[in-house]
């Protein structure tokens, strides 16, 4: 699982070329490496929940530069992995858009290689539901929870959006994206054995928050997991669940997990 990767050409990568800049984007082959290490741990989905690429805004210019490096994802994920289903090694792509791939959403443009576009998904893995919105789409995906959720009772249930549920883990209160939370906290709230997926606020998996499984006297709820970023991760403050500072040397920590599911077990695996 990731999330905010934010492939762009802004600056000089290793792998594919001249660009400039530092903060603006993910190197291509940061991404790639992290694919790598996925596929040498023999997982079958990859996640990644949200922010595709760096672009943002809804000009036609942003969209040109957003489906141009929306396509450097496809190219390195196809570079890694066998494209189609079936094929020794293959791997599921669930892949969902942020607020940075706003153009991306207002076309409705989704790569050839990954079919039509859709504002609100479901794709299933050994039995197991990953029920996916889009940035702000997050209010169509109540109706495709409760149709996984009559197949998914006596296991985990997975939801991927880009911002986090509202007041529950790092970055979630205030700020952009709180109104897309609560969209999420009533799309979950009657699914205890809901596990969601969100991205976004770029917060470590050091913080020992980046988990949370219910409000004091009610932990029979759904669990929120934070997930991880490859670049400019944010380290949060104590006291303050909605700020995350962008300081020195944390935006060049890559971090990345691989969730172990056996039956209703879900084992979170944290890597640097």
């Amino acid at each position: 699982v990731l999330r905010d990767i934010h492939v762009s050409y802004d600056y000089v990568d290793e792998v594919y070329g001249n660009v400039s800049g530092f903060f603006n984007g993910v190197q291509p082959s940061r991404f790639e490496k992290a694919l790598r290490f996925f596929k040498a741990k023999g997982v079958e989905a990859v996640v990644v929940a949200g922010d595709l690429q760096e672009a943002s805004g809804t000009d036609a210019a942003s969209l040109d530069k957003q489906k141009d490096w929306l396509q450097t994802v496809v190219d390195i994920w196809y570079k890694v992995f066998p494209e189609k289903p079936g094929e020794a090694g293959y791997v599921e792509p669930i892949f969902t858009y942020g607020n940075h791939d706003s153009a991306l959403i207002s076309a409705q443009y989704w790569p050839e290689e990954w079919g039509t576009y859709e504002d609100a998904f479901t794709k299933t893995v050994n039995g197991y539901s990953f029920v996916c919105t889009h940035n702000a789409k997050e209010a169509l995906g109540a109706p495709l929870l409760e149709k996984a959720a009559a197949v998914s009772q006596d296991k985990p249930l997975f939801y991927i959006q880009h911002c986090p549920v509202n007041n529950t883990v790092p970055g979630s209160t205030g700020g952009y994206g709180v109104g897309y939370g609560q969209t999420g906290r009533a799309n979950l709230a009657n699914y205890p054995n809901a596990v969601s997926f969100n991205g976004h606020t770029h917060a470590p998996l050091t913080d020992e928050r980046s988990i949370w499984q219910g409000d004091a006297g009610n932990e029979s709820q759904f669990t929120i997991i934070n997930t991880a970023t490859i670049n400019y991760t944010g380290i949060g403050y104590d006291n303050d669940m909605s700020v995350n500072s962008y300081a020195g040397n944390a935006q060049q920590t890559e971090h990345g997990m691989i969730v172990d599911v056996t039956g209703s077990d879900v084992a979170v695996n944290r890597y640097s």
